[in-house]
């Protein structure tokens, strides 16, 4: 918790230290000093801790005297509009890299680029195919499920069962690649 410099039951300077208290009294004052400490009318000390209340953004304020016992202080606020829209934006770029990387962990890019060329010079069996296509499918899912999961901000972005998952076939298939 932050210190006080206090003198007749007011705050002086917050937050405060110990070298403070020293360059303010000129007062050669030992490094294991502990507080409250009193030099020259001044006081560094603790506040009384309050609980931190709940709130969207809570600020911890300068302390104040309340019944002459120093007492820490808060302040509360909702989040203004532009705080809400940093917090979607952050959320999108969260959303989407955890895709990406969802994607990458079973089809690198190389493999990616490897799996198109194969596919598109008919190098691909029958079977690898239509694994291919159904992993074209599952990217284009999870893509379009960062929508979802940007809108909603209750969905946690790392739970498996909020994506949709992969088949064997196309893990095993992206490997050859």
């Amino acid at each position: 918790m932050k210190k006080a410099i206090t003198q007749n039951n007011t705050v002086i300077r917050w937050p405060a230290s110990l070298d403070m208290l020293r360059k303010m009294t000129n007062a050669s004052i030992p490094q294991n000093a502990q507080p409250p400490l009193t030099v020259e009318q001044l006081t560094l000390q603790h506040p009384e801790p309050v609980s931190k209340p709940a709130g969207d953004v809570v600020i911890e304020l300068a302390p104040e005297f309340i019944d002459g016992v120093l007492t820490q202080k808060w302040a509360t606020r909702d989040y203004n509009q532009t705080e809400i829209d940093q917090q979607k934006d952050k959320r999108a770029i969260d959303v989407k890299a955890e895709c990406t990387r969802r994607i990458y962990e079973v089809v690198n890019p190389i493999a990616q680029i490897n799996l198109a060329a194969a596919a598109g010079g008919g190098v691909l069996t029958a079977g690898q195919m239509t694994i291919y296509q159904s992993g074209l499918a599952w990217i284009k899912q999870s893509r379009d499920n960062c929508i979802v999961l940007e809108a909603d901000e209750n969905l946690d972005i790392m739970d498996d069962n909020n994506w949709p998952t992969p088949t064997v076939e196309m893990i095993a298939l992206a490997e050859e690649f």
